[in-house]
């Protein structure tokens, strides 16, 4: 079988491991010789595809599709600071792959939660003693959404 090259490439060349291509033949038959080279712009919207033999020839009775996939957590979320009343808390991001565009937070006391706790930090309050906390981060590229859940703190002691 010839080997053949697929480049994806837009207009900043942005390198972009989340953009999976899937190759197939006229009969649909998977091609795993197949190399690829994949770069793409901020959103996706325009690239172009260009299948050539290693000898350079056009192949246009091939085609390429490609899937972008949503965030995926590779390591949770982590709480810093002390579980005291009176006390802040910090929640970093975690660890995501398939490049997320933007984090949104959910701070929770036992599992409930915390009306208006969004912001990167939370302020330890009243209510909150005897209670664990976490937080919930909410990853999301333009393919979806995914949420991790932080270890709960000790319990809020006075």
């Amino acid at each position: 079988m010839a080997d053949f090259r697929v480049t994806i490439v837009a207009e900043n060349a942005t390198p972009r491991p989340d953009f999976r291509v899937a190759e197939v033949a006229d009969a649909a038959a998977p091609r795993p010789d197949f190399t690829m080279e994949i770069a793409t712009g901020p959103a996706l919207p325009d690239f172009r595809v260009a299948i050539v033999s290693a000898d350079a020839v056009p192949r246009p009775d091939f085609h390429v599709s490609g899937v972008l996939l949503a965030p995926t957590n590779t390591a949770l979320p982590v709480i810093t600071g002390t579980p005291a009343v009176g006390q802040t808390l910090t929640a970093s991001n975690g660890t995501w792959s398939n490049n997320p565009a933007s984090y949104a937070r959910q701070w929770k006391a036992d599992g409930a939660n915390i009306a208006g706790a969004t912001a990167p930090t939370y302020l330890l309050v009243g209510d909150d003693e005897g209670k664990v906390i976490t937080c919930a981060v909410t990853a999301t590229n333009v393919a979806g959404s995914s949420t991790a859940t932080s270890a709960g703190t000790a319990a809020v002691t006075p």
